[in-house]
């Protein structure tokens, strides 16, 4: 049963700031925490059933887990490139890579949480979508769309709270709209969680939205249709 109190404490917290990801990363292991072994079995089935996912948790290469991203060196990079335009985001904005708590990986769902957690910027790298509160909550709306989990529930839930409570309309609907186009885009683009982005670092950042079919979110095009 899901530590009712764990859940709430970080629940809340996260309302009173959306831009702590780490606090996404305790509600995730709250409710993760309390499910039962069968259900950890049944959900780690479900995850095994993407055949790239399965992929890269078969192959048992600790580099896609523990490995540090190098900066400087991905920003060397092709200025179209993934690898350039992660490394050059993450630099602009004096983030961390390895800004999150590793778990112990002992199956599946532990492989699965560790994985989106350690890739979570280069998520928002492909689909667009930035690292404020609307954008935060896009992205969890986009994982909404690509897998089965109660976690971009309760952080959008959270979220939400925050954005209530500031009383401003516009950043309202503008959260909403992000949260409703990455529910959209999620379910559209293929299955990402078994991606090998190291793999990809030199290529053609569209050209892998194309391949892995992402609807990338046009922030100027929305602000045209709000005016």
């Amino acid at each position: 049963m899901i530590d009712k109190m764990k859940f709430l404490f970080h629940f809340l917290k996260f309302a009173t700031d959306p831009t702590n990801t780490p606090e996404v990363f305790r509600i995730i292991d709250s409710l993760r925490d309390g499910i039962s072994p069968e259900q950890t079995v049944k959900l780690g089935e479900l995850y095994m059933q993407d055949p790239d996912f399965k992929a890269l948790y078969s192959s048992h290469k600790p580099e896609y887990l523990n490995r540090p991203y190098d900066l400087k060196s991905l920003a060397q990079h092709r200025p179209n490139t993934l690898g350039h335009q992660y490394a050059a985001a993450m630099l602009d904005k004096g983030f961390d890579p390895e800004f999150f708590e590793y778990l112990k990986v002992e199956d599946p769902v532990t492989y699965f949480a560790t994985r989106i957690r350690k890739t979570h910027d280069i998520w928002h790298t492909v689909t667009g979508f930035g690292t404020d509160v609307p954008g935060e909550l896009g992205l969890q709306g986009f994982y909404l769309g690509q897998f089965t989990s109660p976690a971009p529930v309760a952080i959008i839930c959270s979220g939400l709270l925050f954005v209530i409570a500031r009383k401003d309309l516009p950043l309202l609907k503008n959260t909403f709209d992000q949260i409703v186009a990455g529910y959209e885009a999620g379910q559209k683009a293929k299955p990402l969680a078994g991606v090998i982005w190291e793999d990809h670092w030199d290529r053609d950042l569209n050209e892998l939205r194309q391949q892995f079919r992402i609807p990338v979110y046009d922030h100027e095009l929305q602000r045209q249709q709000a005016s």
